[in-house]
């Protein structure tokens, strides 16, 4: 069992490094894997087993697992626990080192929330990713919103009020005041939704006052819009109408392109997206 924190030099040559005397190189040295800030989003949700972690990753093998753990606990970034009993399973969690990408972690998802837009379809989804976006996107609360668990396909979520906002966890929070039941795919079309109307609650179940979700739902896709509109200059935002966003930059060259070719107008070839759900 893991007992020190402290960075080793094992594995560190069985990867491929960058070798740049540079702060943002010797950064990617450490987190730049495939698959590495993903299984580090997953431990900022709680403490998992190993198989908690490999079925949280759709996709990853358990030996790439296994490997991303090695490597993330030789640089201090995740350390083993023993649980007591009953349990006595063998946890992974982060290291004040690895917690310390907090804020790397909500830079990443207040930039890339515009790519939330239009996808769900051909992706996997789970409900606690979307909270964690959401919670890091929620800023300053309003008052009326309280801790709430969430039941979103089968996968049991809250969202804890804390002095500094709120946080995405795993598992149902004894002190919730709500509970809203339903699916990951409702709580991304209220995300990436562009109407604001109070009944966000009316695809879901809820256990507990139906204002008080209303309140909590529209304020944590009012963050996501806020977030992903935060790119764009003024000037390109239409005047009028519901919030809109500009494509990817290598969206939009791309749709230039196809403009110059069949001769449609711009914006007919998507150079705009707007925030309503398709």
């Amino acid at each position: 069992m893991t007992t020190s924190n402290e960075p080793t030099e094992t594995g560190a040559r069985d990867r491929r490094q960058y070798g740049e005397l540079c702060p943002i190189a010797l950064a990617l040295d450490v987190v730049g894997e495939r698959w590495a800030l993903l299984l580090l989003r997953e431990l900022f949700a709680g403490p998992k087993r190993f198989t908690d972690l490999a079925e949280g990753l759709p996709g990853i093998g358990t030996s790439v697992l296994a490997e991303r753990l090695r490597q993330l606990e030789n640089d201090g970034l995740v350390s083993r626990r023993r649980l007591g009993p009953p349990a006595r399973a063998q946890v992974y969690e982060l290291t004040a080192r690895g917690a310390a990408l907090k804020p790397v972690l909500a830079g990443l998802v207040t930039w890339g929330s515009v790519y939330l837009l239009g996808k769900d379809a051909d992706l996997s989804t789970r409900g606690r990713w979307l909270l964690q976006a959401m919670a890091i996107t929620a800023g300053t609360l309003p008052r009326g919103i309280v801790t709430t668990n969430f039941v979103l396909d089968g996968e049991e979520s809250s969202l804890v009020v804390t002095k500094e906002g709120v946080e995405a966890r795993d598992g149902l929070d004894s002190g919730a005041q709500l509970t809203i039941r339903g699916t990951a795919r409702d709580l991304h079309r209220i995300a990436t939704s562009a109407n604001k109307g109070k009944a966000r609650s009316k695809p879901f179940i809820v256990d507990g006052d139906r204002r008080s979700a209303d309140r909590l739902l529209g304020h944590l896709a009012e963050g996501i819009r806020r977030a992903a509109a935060a790119p764009v200059d003024s000037a390109h935002l239409p005047k009028g109408g519901g919030p809109r966003i500009s494509m990817p930059p290598f969206r939009a060259a791309e749709a230039r392109t196809r403009s110059k070719s069949t001769g449609a107008d711009a914006s007919r070839a998507g150079v705009s997206v707007s925030l309503a759900p398709r």
